[in-house]
């Protein structure tokens, strides 16, 4: 069965953004550590092949797919829920992580807002970027959800095929 949830784009600075896991590149791995920050009962991740998928995902970053829409968790844009007072990533761990990469990289930062200010532009929306640090595209949940939804919300945008309604 799909489980449907109202969503919305929106624009937030990375760095007040929780995500599940942190993955930390070394010269000769990518390490992935559990955030503390991020609610426990929500950690249901196993990320030991997204490892090998994100050492692929930096050799070629795609800005397109990092600021597209889409109908499903497991393309596009990260999304988040406001769990507690934070906006906690509950889908597109990796690509939050890919997000945090770029920002650390002058031509990669340049890359995706141009990117982000296309969208802006396709989407006929007058944003200014320069008013965020680290702006990124999300998509946020805005279905108010039980604790149990909430569980089950993150389980399933990780495991299988949910789909949002409402503003892409």
């Amino acid at each position: 069965n799909d489980l449907y949830v109202q969503s919305q784009v929106g624009i937030v600075d990375l760095d007040k953004v929780v995500p599940s896991h942190f993955f930390i590149i070394t010269p000769d791995q990518v390490k992935v550590e559990e955030n503390p920050r991020f609610p426990q009962t929500l950690q249901n991740r196993n990320f030991a092949q997204g490892v090998l998928f994100y050492r692929e995902k930096l050799k070629k970053i795609d800005f397109f797919q990092l600021t597209s829409d889409s109908i499903t968790p497991a393309w596009g844009v990260p999304t988040l829920m406001s769990i507690d007072g934070q906006l906690c990533v509950v889908a597109g761990n990796l690509r939050y992580n890919l997000l945090a990469e770029i920002y650390k990289n002058d031509e990669w930062t340049q890359s995706y807002k141009n990117h982000l200010q296309e969208y802006l532009k396709l989407h006929n929306i007058n944003f200014d970027l320069s008013r965020i640090e680290k702006p990124i595209l999300v998509k946020m949940v805005t279905q108010p959800l039980s604790p149990q939804e909430i569980v089950a919300f993150c389980y399933f945008a990780n495991k299988v095929d949910v789909r949002y309604v409402g503003i892409m």
